[in-house]
């Protein structure tokens, strides 16, 4: 599986490269030395955003954390309302059911599971929700075990 950085890597080479092409620009002289240049310049900083801080989905004992290229979204555990499933938007997002929706910090917007399964993610964050005294073990090796038992795919 591609963590965040390696797919984000990826999207943003492969924009640059189709943009390029599309824009049909000689390759020599200024014009194209410059193009090539400027694209060059903005997929580092891009990349250097998300390395300097970060992408992809946290959970933590005070909530669900999603750092994207563009902003950040922050749901605390008591927005999440615990009765409904999390809707899986795509392979790659899950939008959480809110009870509070007042508390979330930043856009409300499906949560990104670049670098986790969508399905399993919906999982924890109910269970989460509606089992606050699993949260402070959120992180630990031993919570990490104990849902790779608990959500492994039935065998046979």
């Amino acid at each position: 599986m591609l963590g965040p950085l390696t797919r984000a890597r990826k999207g943003i080479l492969v924009t640059l490269v189709v943009a390029y092409i599309a824009l049909d620009v000689p390759r020599d002289g200024a014009v194209g030395q410059a193009l090539i240049s400027a694209i060059w310049v903005v997929a580092l900083v891009l990349v250097g955003r998300l390395v300097w801080h970060g992408a992809g989905v946290r959970l933590s004992p005070d909530g669900i954390r999603d750092r994207r290229l563009f902003g950040q979204l922050f749901v605390p555990w008591d927005a999440v309302d615990p009765e409904h499933a999390p809707a899986v938007v795509r392979s790659f997002e899950v939008m959480p059911a809110y009870r509070r929706p007042e508390l979330v910090r930043g856009r409300l917007r499906p949560v990104s599971a670049w670098n986790v399964d969508g399905r399993f993610l919906a999982r924890v964050i109910r269970e989460y929700a509606g089992r606050p005294d699993f949260r402070p073990a959120i992180g630990t090796a031993a919570e990490l075990d104990r849902l790779a038992r608990e959500n492994e795919p039935p065998r046979g």
